[in-house]
Formats: C-alpha cells, structure tokens, sequence
C-alpha cells in the first residue's frame, strides 16, 4: 500500500523547492481581523475610497489570491468600484472589479493588491456604487510566506457521497465541542415532550436514534445566557442576548481537487464553500413560552435541539459541524477542510486529519431528501397516531441561486388510518418544527419547508443574497422547481391517489400545476391573487426588486408573476387547479388584514378565463352538498368551469363598502362525475343545482376544462344540446365556434336541480 506523505515530509519537500507556505490573512477596519485597523475610509461627494494599509505582506512575497468583501444586500444597481494606486489622488483603472462565483459576496482583487504590493504596500479602490457600510469592508489575501500564529485545524474530516451529493463531516475547534456527558439520544421526538436517552440505539418503528444536546448546552458554547425571561409584561419582542464569555470568531473552508489536497497545491484546488460553527444543530427546535399570541415570549432552556444527519442512521455528531456539496458532474475527487479563525487561515497544517489522502467517486444522481428520524404524534384532534418521518433537503442550483448548507425541512406524516392508494395533502411552511400536527387520520401529509419563508414557493432574483445587483440579475423559478422536485419524490416514495391530493401550496405555485394538484382550497382567511395588494407586497422589492427593474428569465414584469388575474390573462388557454375560494367576510377579519382589493379583480379574471372555480366569502358558507361533493370528489375526469352565473353575487370593486358584503359565486352548482363522456368529437356531463340552493334554477357558461380527448381546434364547429335528466327532453340547443384557445363554451344554459344534460358534438 502507498504510504501518503505526512506534513514533514511534505513541507520538506515545500522547502527543497524553495516555495513557501500559503498563507491567508485579512485585513480591515473595527474587528476580528488579521490586521485591524488597516482600512482607511475616505468620503467625497458621492464617491468612496477604501485604503487597506499591506504592510504586513513580505517585500516580494507571490501574491496568490486577493478577495475584496462588501457588506450589505443586493444593490439595485451593480457594484462599481475601481482599483487605483496608494495615492488618494490617483485615477482609478478604466475596469470595475469583478464580482467572485458562486456566491457573489467578494470582488477580485488580486491584481490590484499584486499591483499595490510592488509600488506603496497600500490597496486602493475608488467606489462609484456601492452598498452597506464601507468601514465594516474586508480584504482577504492569500500569498507565500511563512505563516504566524495559526489557529488550530479540524480533525476527524470524514466523507461520503450518495444521491447526487458529497456529505463532509469533522470535529469543531476545541473551543465549539459540547462537554462529552451533554450528547443526548433522541427516542422519541415530540415537542416538549422530547424523550431522550444517554447512548446510541433504536427509537421509533426501529430508525436510530438522533443525536442532540439541549438549548442550555447550545447558548454555552456561543457564550451567551439562555433567553428564559421575559422582557415585560404583554411584550412581543425577545430578551436581548447576554454575552457570559467571549468566542472566537470560526469559519469553516472546504477545498476540492482531483489531487490530495497539501499545502503545495491548496492554492490550485477549487473553493466549494464554507460551513459556520454550529452549523450541526437544528436551532428551529427551541421552544419558546409565551402568552396568547406571541406576548412575553422567553426561551426554554432544556429544548432539545437535534443535529442534523447526512445519512440515514449518520448523524452530525454534538461537537462536529459538516458541509454539503453538489456537484455538477461526475468524476473522482479528494476535500480538505482549513480554520479560518479571527481573519486568519490555517492553510498550513493539512494532514490525514482534515485532507483525504484518496478521491471518492461522486456522481451526477439526483438529489435526495436525507432521513433525520422517525417519530409517532397524535394528530390534532388526539383521534389516532400519525408516523412522522422526518427529512433534510440541500438546496443548490438549479433549486437555488446559490448553493446552501442550510437544508430545508420535509415531512411526511402516515395517520395510523391511511389505506393505500391514499389521499395526500400537501403544505409548504415557512418553518417545520415540532409544533405541527396531522388533522385527518385517512390522508397523509406531506410538508415542505419553504427556501424562502413566505416568499409564494414560485421565483426570486438570482442576486439573491449575493451583490448581483436588481439590475443585472433575472427572476428565476427556483422555488418552484425545488417545490416541484420534493412532491415528485414523495409521489414516488409512498403510494399516493393522484386523484386526491390537495394542498396550500403557495398560491401563484399551485395554480401553475394542475398535473400534480386537482383542487386548490382557499381560506377561512385569504385568498393571494395579487401580492401587491396584501402585507406581503413589502417583500417584492426585495425577493424580485424594484418594480421598475424586475424581469422574469422569460422576459416577463416580474411582479406579475405573483398576481393571478395576469397569469390568467396571458395563459386563457391552460387548465388550472379546480379553485375553492372560501373565505371570510371582507368587512372584517383577516380579509381585510390580509386586502380585499385584489380579490374581485381574481374572481374575475377566473370568470373572462373560463377556468374551474367555485368562492365564498363572508357570512354562511358554501352548500354542504357542494363542500362534500368537492371532498370526496375523485379528479380523474374532465370538469366544467362555470362561469357568469345568474345566481353570482356581486363581490364590487375592491372597496370593501361596495358590491355585496357576503355571497357566492357557483356556490351552488355541481357536477356528476362518474357518467362524464371525454372522446375526441364529444363531450357530455350531468349539472345541477344543490338542493340547498335558494332557487329552483340558473342560467350560467359552462366551458369543458381538464379534458383528456375532447380537444377542439381553434375555429372548428361544434353544436351543444341542454336535456332534463330523466326524461331526455331537449330544452336547449345552439352552434358554438372554439376560440382561438380551443375552448367551446355553451352560453347561458339552463341548470336546475332536477339535473341537466349537457352534450358538445363536434359537426
């Protein structure tokens, strides 16, 4: 066996060569760098210019690497700031520095600090655009030399790749590793409840136990003391932090290369990403007390708090932090993973505790979600046991702008009373933490925690937690492609009647996918048919930009992405979800918290659509016979979209004060689903009015929708007859011509309770 060189050998070898170690320092203002106080701040006019003191760089030391960090969000405009000379008056260079991929955090500075240190040993750069604080600015350079005062490396690093990604784990520096007696084991997750063990094992249905220490032990290794007292009386805001002991300031970096990474060739290898200290533990498991809604809110200091897994059965281990990588291609790779600590790097110290001495096969697999335990819950009401099996999801391109070492959480919860195939719903949440429960116990649940919390599961901008600025980047679907991928998982994990699932998915998600959700059932509060409209629309700006800027990867206004009646508009000819508004009134409540405004503009886009819908709103409810129609309804077969019914009430303009304070819009008009003819030349369904109806009968558009054969072709003939039921008496006849989108629409039939035939024929 190939015996792999150790550090000796290999910094004997470093120095036959006459090259010297990588050294990594930082240099800035205020804070934990390197070299504090260093950076020299300048204001005139509407320019900046920043000045980093490099003094300390060795006279004629190779410059490797130089990395300038902005602080603060996504710009509107992009980021102009030139390099220049040591001298304040000096031009700046005709080119704007570059922003650094993936994560667009940091501009390449390399040249201008190769530049500087060969003339003044002070870095210069003249910024024309700029965002967040300039004082509060880092430069981050990496060159030869002989390093000083390293921090102490990780050891332990251990790998493995499945399912289309690499799962890195090591111990944390000293100063983050939990004293050995605080490791708990999870047999049985629930709440407060949380039941643990001292040592490793089995817990539910047979998974292994997670591994996890307690919020007490987590606050201690951040120096702070546990939140366990309110701030005051009928307060909504937490306790402020208080610091017991100072930390150190940890980052983790991970390097890939297709050689044993070693400090002769760390300069080559490819920067995945960094991990933070205590990146192990799932902080949304602290349970906080409070009263009523949120009042005198303080944190429980015995909260089990779990680490997360990267295997079935692998979990981090209390003391270890871990990073995840995806790559884009298979091949053969070898990780190193270095201490970054106060600003500097320990680039040196690579050894067989932090640096793999083989590569590991990576493939190109899709991604799977990664099991983190398995627990038992009643469900709501307490009317049986739900199996709750609990998963972690990385994000990264093309489900996210950037990749993430965050995982997302998902959940799949098996009531006792679930019989396969059975119906499923399906939630995105903008947190998943132990407080939710399962309502029915013959449906499962699958819950899907949100990339972006509230953010409407469909798109955001590519700059999106990075410097790429409004301006220069595009609106992409990543949610919705991330969303996409976990029901398409659990559809193929667990056996699901695609003809029963419904959702409370994000609204402008859901509509946009009707071959995976049948129904979407709206309410009892709101109803987002328009973001601009309701207390959401403060976040646009910031997840798409400014409205004047924000454009779709397709060209779109981005904005209208998140508002229905324009997807309606723009897309006549698409089926959507069966749509159940059912809401309550819009002269109090949460329809007025959450805006009326956009609401009647909705319905009506849904009626000029001709699209599936039935809504709701304010006193009383839908028919019973209808409710129970739509939940026990098998979605397997074309459905009519009724529309301009005689018996609608009038939801008004959007103003509150006008049109009618409560009603109905096809509240009370059903279809017989099992005798539905669906062929290429003709389609015929049974319609009624519920018996609860307050008249006997109604006249109202009906337009086949969701059709599997009958399939007419823009401009071609059709003739329609309307019959009563039970005795095949034609009531009704007329032509009709598809429209351009291919929709025949019968006007004006006449439904009544005693249960109507309606037949299209093509000529």
């Amino acid at each position: 066996m190939r015996r792999s060189l150790g550090i000796p050998v290999l910094l004997l070898a470093l120095s036959a060569m006459g090259r010297g170690e990588v050294v990594s320092e930082t240099w800035g203002g205020k804070g934990r760098f390197t070299h504090p106080e260093t950076l020299k701040v300048v204001s005139a006019g509407q320019t900046t210019r920043l000045s980093f003191d490099l003094s300390a760089v060795p006279v004629g030391a190779k410059i490797l690497h130089a990395s300038l960090f902005i602080p603060g969000g996504q710009p509107r405009e992009p980021i102009r700031l030139f390099a220049g000379s040591g001298s304040e008056e000096a031009a700046p260079s005709r080119e704007p520095l570059k922003l650094e991929a993936p994560w667009f955090r940091s501009l390449d500075a390399t040249e201008a600090v190769r530049d500087a240190c060969r003339v003044t040993h002070r870095a210069s750069f003249l910024a024309e655009s700029f965002g967040g604080s300039p004082a509060a600015c880092r430069l981050e350079v990496r060159y030869e030399g002989k390093a000083k005062e390293l921090p102490p490396q990780v050891e332990g690093l251990r790998v493995i790749h499945h399912d289309g990604q690499t799962f890195l784990r090591w111990k944390e520096v000293p100063a983050y590793r939990p004293p050995a007696n605080a490791t708990l084991w999870i047999t049985r997750m629930a709440g407060l409840k949380t039941e643990t063990a001292t040592e490793p094992g089995n817990g539910v249905k047979g998974f292994p136990r997670a591994t996890a220490i307690t919020l007490k032990t987590f606050r201690d290794l951040e120096g702070l003391a546990v939140r366990d007292k309110p701030v005051g009386h009928m307060r909504r805001d937490m306790a402020p932090f208080v610091r017991l002991r100072e930390v150190p300031e940890v980052r983790y970096r991970v390097y890939r290369h297709t050689e044993r990474i070693t400090p002769a060739n760390l300069a080559d290898a490819q920067l995945v990403g960094e991990a933070s200290v205590l990146c192990a533990y799932q902080d949304g498991f602290i349970h906080f007390h409070s009263h009523g809604e949120y009042y005198d809110p303080y944190e429980e200091g015995q909260s089990v708090i779990p680490t997360w897994s990267v295997g079935a059965g692998e979990p981090v281990l209390p003391g270890e932090a871990f990073y995840v990588h995806t790559p884009l291609a298979a091949g053969r790779f070898c990780y190193a993973v270095t201490v970054v600590q106060d600003g500097t790097e320990n680039a040196s110290a690579l050894s067989d505790a932090n640096s793999l001495a083989q590569p590991i096969e990576e493939r190109a697999d899709p991604r799977q979600p990664v099991p983190q335990f398995v627990t038992v819950n009643r469900t709501r009401y307490g009317q049986a046991d739900a199996a709750e099996y609990w998963f972690a999801y990385w994000l990264a391109p093309p489900f996210s702008n950037v990749p993430d070492n965050r995982p997302r959480r998902v959940i799949m919860a098996i009531p006792d009373g679930w019989r396969t195939p059975g119906p499923l719903s399906v939630a995105t949440r903008p947190q998943a933490g132990p407080s939710w429960m399962v309502d029915k116990i013959d449906t499962a649940y699958l819950y899907i925690e949100q990339d972006v919390a509230y953010g409407g599961d469909l798109c955001y901008s590519q700059g999106q937690v990075t410097l790429r600025s409004f301006r220069e980047a595009k609106v992409d679907y990543f949610s919705d492609r991330y969303v996409t991928a976990i029901v398409q998982w659990a559809l193929g994990k667990w056996n699901v009647d695609r003809s029963r699932i419904t959702s409370s998915v994000g609204t402008h998600y859901g509509i946009r996918h009707p071959e995976l959700f049948p129904i979407l059932w709206f309410g009892p509060y709101e109803v987002d048919y328009d973001q601009k409209w309701n207390p959401a629309c403060g976040s646009l700006a910031g997840r798409l930009g400014p409205r004047d800027l924000a454009l779709t990867v397709d060209g779109q206004p981005a904005w209208d992405a998140f508002n229905i009646a324009a997807y309606l508009t723009a897309n006549p000819d698409k089926d959507i979800p069966f749509w159940v508004h059912d809401v309550e009134g819009k002269e109090s409540g949460h329809a007025i918290e959450y805006g009326w405004q956009d609401d009647p503009k909705g319905l009506a886009a849904l009626r000029d659509a001709r699209q599936p819908h039935v809504a709701h709103w304010g006193g009383g409810s839908l028919s019973r016979e209808v409710t129970a129609g739509l939940a026990a309804m098998s979605w397997t077969k074309s459905v009519p979209a009724f529309s301009r019914c005689s018996l609608d009430a009038n939801p008004g303009n959007g103003d509150p004060s006008d049109g009618d304070p409560w009603g109905q819009i096809n509240g009370y008009l059903f279809w017989d689903s099992a005798d539905v003819a669906d062929e290429p030349g003709r389609w015929e369904m049974t319609v009624f009015l519920a018996k609860d109806c307050f008249d006997d009968a109604c006249s109202v558009d009906i337009t086949p929708r969701h059709c599997r054969a009958f399939k007419p072709k823009p401009g071609e003939p059709f003739r329609w007859t309307n019959s009563f039921l039970a005795d095949g008496r034609v009531i009704q006849s007329g032509q009709l011509t598809a429209d351009r989108w291919g929709l025949a629409t019968v006007p004006k039939a006449t439904v009544s309770r005693g249960k109507n035939r309606i037949r299209i024929q093509r000529q």
